[in-house]
């Protein structure tokens, strides 16, 4: 296409077949100034997939300006400056700003890119930046010669200090090119966004690999990839997608896996995927490079199985403000596979798909505040999947902007036998509070939260409701929680959010949970649970080789634990006293 300096369209082609030849006329007025651009979507230029290498000649006035490069391969872009008499002698312009999106809070160095788009060759120019209020001393930049149509990179001398955290616009100005007046000044100043938080995490770097175990081109990368993962294990996550091609493919092949590959539009095996760019040139110096990358949210996962029962549960956690209708993908992998072996010569196969859960659309995200977090919960039978041993799962997590195809984050977590349960029923009176008129069995909600849930906000994914199904008054909601989970605090909440505790400024309610099933009975915002034990006399005191207890109301289980916290045995309690002989236990 043809555009004018200030960006204006004056003609352009519509989509070119490939094996095709065009010749397109342009008649303008030569006292513009006219830049040519081919713009390739694919990356390649015109190099040519499944077909010759194309090639291109551009002529203005009967002179060539421009060819193709060889074997066609110019990139994604193509560009001819300074067609035209009414092109500028001296213009510098801004094209990008090198700082990162987001960072921790230190010094940091202002630099960019300028174009030369002015027909003398570019020897100097001016840089400024700022931020805020302040303005940086002006530094004199002196490339050593730039034509028209280059690119330079340059750095200010001047780095900046960003030591509070916060967002900031930094904006970049370039002037003065060849110690003369810009002749074109519009696109001398830029500006870029930058965050600053301490609490920024590591972004870890998510590989989704496109293979099959009948490619024998798959069979040779599989190997140098895999080795490179292994060493940076704690950096990266990795999801193994098995393709149905070529020939009979990959038998562990699903249609989860072709929503991949359309989602990518993905061609050719092998292929990989870093956090949602083709990126199949990975090196280790490139992943030390990616290893400096911040991200905006960390996220936290467990997993658990039974039978071929699956559960998992992750947390997203905004360090600032995420925007809403971002995707969070749970998939299930298989650390080690065999009986996908075809035609490739490889016996095993690593971190392969199993299942995305709930599917391969993944969970729309809410908008998160930032210092907030959001949960996603999805479960799923694999009896009819691929998996080869429940004990060898994995589940890698991540969230992903599908405007963009940018992975914000992902982590991988064991999937692990789930633990033995015991049921928690929590029965709240609710009388005083709706003869009162401050509930309303119609229009209001009752949760529970605490430490078993995570202290899960009410109204919150996975958050807990009592209902009162026999119209008694009395609120309940039974809780699978592990067993010996110990000492249980929680609260009520009436209706969503934390604005409705069912008071402020006192303790949590608690209960122990041990080897059998427990049922509270409480009244809102009455009869908190107290310890017990604090109501018991210890006789003597302090003791040697021997204790008693006294004034106990029924019987319990105590833990006994030594100065360091360690557990020294188990006592079960079954009367109103009890005395506890301590002479064989590890002293300490």
């Amino acid at each position: 296409m043809l555009v004018t300096n200030t960006g204006e369209v004056v003609a352009q082609n519509e989509y070119m077949r490939a094996e095709t030849r065009y010749v397109t006329e342009i008649c303008v007025n030569g006292e513009g100034c006219y830049q040519w651009i081919i713009n390739d979507s694919y990356g390649d230029g015109i190099a040519g997939y499944d077909s010759p290498s194309g090639s291109f000649t551009i002529t203005y006035e009967g002179a060539i300006i421009g060819t193709c490069p060889g074997n066609g391969d110019f990139g994604s872009k193509f560009i001819v400056f300074g067609i035209g008499n009414g092109c500028p002698l001296n213009d510098v312009d801004i094209e990008y700003i090198d700082i990162p999106i987001y960072a921790l809070p230190d010094y940091i160095s202002i630099g960019g890119t300028i174009l030369n788009n002015g027909k003398k060759m570019l020897l100097t120019f001016d840089v400024n930046y700022k931020i805020g209020d302040y303005m940086s001393p002006t530094y004199t930049v002196n490339t050593g010669g730039v034509v028209i149509g280059q690119a330079y990179d340059f750095v200010h001398n001047e780095p900046y200090l960003f030591n509070v955290d916060g967002e900031y616009t930094v904006q970049v100005i370039v002037s003065n090119p060849n110690g003369s007046i810009d002749e074109f000044p519009e696109n001398d100043t830029l500006e870029k966004i930058i965050n600053i938080s301490k609490y920024f995490p590591q972004k870890k770097q998510l590989f989704e690999y496109f293979n099959s175990s009948s490619d024998k081109y798959s069979a040779d990368f599989t190997p140098s990839l895999e080795a490179l993962l292994s060493a940076n294990e704690g950096e990266c996550t990795y999801i193994s997608y098995p393709v149905n091609w070529p020939g009979s493919g990959d038998p562990y092949y699903t249609e989860q896996v072709k929503d991949r590959i359309d989602y990518y539009t993905m061609v050719g095996l092998p292929n990989l995927y870093r956090n949602g760019m083709n990126d199949l040139n990975i090196t280790q110096p490139h992943l030390d490079m990616y290893a400096t990358e911040l991200s905006t949210i960390n996220m936290e996962a467990e997993g658990t199985y039974n039978g071929t029962s699956l559960n998992v549960e992750a947390t997203v956690n905004a360090i600032i403000d995420i925007k809403a209708g971002l995707k969070a993908h749970i998939v299930v992998v298989e650390k080690v596979t065999t009986e996908n072996a075809t035609t490739n010569g490889e016996t095993e196969f690593h971190n392969v798909l199993m299942q995305m859960i709930p599917n391969s659309s993944g969970t729309i995200l809410k908008a998160i505040p930032a210092n907030s977090k959001q949960y996603v919960i999805a479960s799923y039978d694999l009896a009819n999947t691929f998996v080869e041993e429940m004990d060898d799962l994995l589940a890698v997590v991540f969230v992903q902007d599908d405007s963009t195809k940018n992975v914000i984050q992902s982590i991988t977590v064991p999937i692990t036998q789930e633990p033995e349960k015991v049921n928690l029923t929590f029965n709240v009176d609710m009388s005083g509070m709706i003869d009162g008129g401050y509930f309303s069995a119609t229009s209001d909600t009752l949760f529970v939260t605490g430490n078993f849930n995570d202290w899960r906000v009410p109204g919150a994914v996975g958050s807990i409701i009592l209902t009162d199904a026999d119209n008694d008054r009395i609120y309940t909601a039974k809780v699978a929680i592990n067993k010996n989970f110990g000492k249980v605090e929680y609260l009520y909440y009436k209706n969503e959010g934390t604005g409705g505790s069912e008071w402020q400024g006192k303790p949590n309610r608690v209960v122990g949970v041990y080897d059998t099933d427990v049922t509270v009975n409480d009244t809102w915002n009455n009869s908190i649970n107290t310890n017990p034990l604090a109501k018991a006399d210890i006789i003597p005191n302090p003791f040697e080789d021997y204790l008693m207890l006294t004034g106990l109301e029924k019987s319990y289980k105590i833990s006994v634990t030594n100065i360091l916290g360690q557990k020294v045995n188990d006592v079960i309690i079954e009367s109103t006293s009890e005395i506890i002989t301590t002479v064989e236990w590890e002293r300490g």
